[in-house]
């Protein structure tokens, strides 16, 4: 289902522009592999809480998103770190292929990662599902913004990419929470339902995490 690239560093807002074009990159090449596959690496030092905060605090704070009732969603204990996630009951869990990762789909092919790792990732790809059924695609990025998830902060990207053909959407969110030096939250989700994007924008949201500062 998909392929995430990571890179500890993430200095300020020249790197998320790097990012952007290397997630955007990425994105394309899986799609093309039509194929499923999950690898991570980790070359460099973690990133600092200073770095992180200063690279978020320049972003515009997000605005909240529309979410479905909380009788539509689930609690999902989490172990790494140890925490606990809301999640719409449609999305059922499938192997992620990796330790750090969990990994869920739902009956209308979205798709939702959530991995821990030593720092916020520079790329994340998916391979197959509904990127392989778009035909070159276009990327449109719709906002860039920071979230306060339990006192921690977050950047959040939501994009979009469009088949050549104008026949199919799929909305994306890629979210990274630096949780404390050496640990790092983040979650991709990818679905055909701008909706259900919002859904897992206000799962993040909610994340509970019990790992405290150091």
């Amino acid at each position: 289902m998909y392929a995430a690239l990571v890179s500890p560093h993430y200095p300020g807002h020249e790197h998320m522009t790097r990012m952007r074009s290397v997630f955007v990159a990425s994105i394309f090449a899986a799609a093309a592999c039509h194929r499923t596959s999950a690898v991570a690496s980790e070359t460099a030092a973690p990133t600092s809480r200073d770095e992180w905060e200063e690279t978020a605090r320049g972003e515009p704070a997000c605005a909240a998103a529309a979410i479905a009732p909380d009788s539509l969603w689930a609690i999902v204990p989490l172990q790494d770190p140890p925490g606990a996630i809301r999640l719409p009951r449609s999305l059922r869990e499938t192997e992620s292929g990796e330790p750090r990762k969990r990994a869920w789909m739902a009956p209308d092919s979205t798709e939702l990662l959530l991995w821990a790792s030593a720092a916020p990732v520079d790329a994340v790809a998916s391979t197959g599902g509904l990127m392989a059924r778009l035909q070159s695609p276009s990327y449109r990025l719709e906002q860039t913004c920071r979230l306060d998830v339990e006192g921690h902060l977050a950047i959040v990207e939501e994009f979009r990419h469009v088949d050549a053909r104008g026949a199919d959407t799929v909305f994306g969110i890629i979210a990274n929470v630096l949780v404390r030096r050496g640990l790092a939250v983040g979650a991709l989700g990818l679905t055909p339902s701008r909706a259900m994007r919002d859904s897992i924008f206000g799962a993040v949201a909610g994340l509970r995490l019990q790992a405290g500062a150091p």
